[in-house]
């Protein structure tokens, strides 16, 4: 079973770490209290843990962990020029980044698609009519996740 969790976090808050070890949070909690899992206290007074930290518990206790599955992200191609999108879109995917991409020609047919399975971890390039802020924003992208 693999986690929603991104991989890259390195803090995780108490539902995190519960996920991540298939118990309560109130556990992950006690044992918190207990100094059994080493934790950090933030100045509002929450409990976060590191990473590494879960990880040497897991380590040391023998505790089940579920991998965290890597984050994907997702790309709305939004532009009223089918050719504009057609180059964008082939930049992306052939970038070898992993995108999962999608396409819509106006805002209407983006707001209907930012609703449908492909919601979640969007980033939306609505540049109607500006070929050169949609190849910008491309190139960026590109740059973004290349130094990320």
């Amino acid at each position: 079973m693999a986690s929603s969790i991104s991989p890259n976090k390195i803090y995780l808050t108490p539902n995190e770490v519960a996920e991540l070890l298939m118990v309560s949070p109130v556990t992950v909690r006690s044992w918190a209290q207990k100094g059994v899992l080493v934790a950090k206290v933030t100045p509002g007074g929450h409990r976060r843990f590191l990473k590494s930290d879960v990880e040497n518990f897991v380590r040391d206790s023998g505790v089940a962990y579920v991998e965290a599955k890597p984050s994907v992200s997702r790309i709305l191609i939004v532009d009223n020029d089918p050719l504009m999108m057609t180059y964008v879109y082939d930049i992306l995917n052939g970038s070898g980044l992993g995108f999962v991409l999608a396409t819509a020609q106006n805002g209407f047919e983006a707001g209907a698609k930012m609703y449908e399975p492909f919601s979640s971890n969007n980033l939306a390039a609505s540049c109607l009519n500006s070929r050169v802020n949609l190849g910008f924003l491309t190139l960026s992208v590109l740059l973004i996740f290349h130094l990320c």
